[in-house]
Order: C-alpha cells, then structure tokens, then sequence
C-alpha cells in the first residue's frame, strides 16, 4: 500500500510529513522552497514510500536527510539569496574584484 507524503512549505523551508503504522514522521530538509529543491523533495518522498513498501524504512531517517553540500547538487540552492551575495562579495574582496 502506498503512502501520501505530503512536501510542505514550512516558513519557507521544506519539509516531509506522512504517517506509518500509526506513527506520525516528519523531516525538515533544511532547503528552501524553490522549484528545484521541492522536485528534489519529491524524490526523498518517493524513496521513503519505496522503502515503506519494501520493509525497508530507516526510522532514524538518517538515510533520507540531506548529508553535505555537493552530494546532490540541490543543496547548494539551500542559501539565501542575501548569502550568495555575502560570499561574492567576499571573493570579490579577497581576489581584487
């Protein structure tokens, strides 16, 4: 049987919630609600209800949170516009731009 996870935008930021056997779940994602990471939101749902119906689900959760910046290439889309202008301008400072 397959489960509804919903992807939800919690202040701005996603965040996985679904029920099994009985128990409510949820995980932030700690990335922003932008097109991309929400289609990458998807896939982390869509691999939580594969699990589920293998008999494979990790209550932890650990193998369905975001590891490190990089691994996906969605997280880097994670900072805030403000941010990505900070570390501009900090490149720009340290290279002579």
């Amino acid at each position: 049987m397959r489960k509804k996870i919903s992807v939800i935008n919690d202040r701005g930021m996603l965040r996985l919630r679904w029920t099994h056997i009985g128990k409510r779940h949820s995980i932030s994602l700690g990335l922003e609600d932008t097109r991309s990471n929400r289609a990458y939101a998807k896939s982390i749902a869509r691999q939580i209800d594969d699990d589920i119906c293998c008999g494979q689900f990790d209550p932890s959760k650990n193998k369905y949170r975001p590891q490190a910046i990089g691994q996906t290439g969605y997280l880097a889309q994670a900072y805030s516009a403000s941010s990505l202008t900070i570390k501009n301008e900090t490149w720009g400072f340290l290279f002579g731009r």
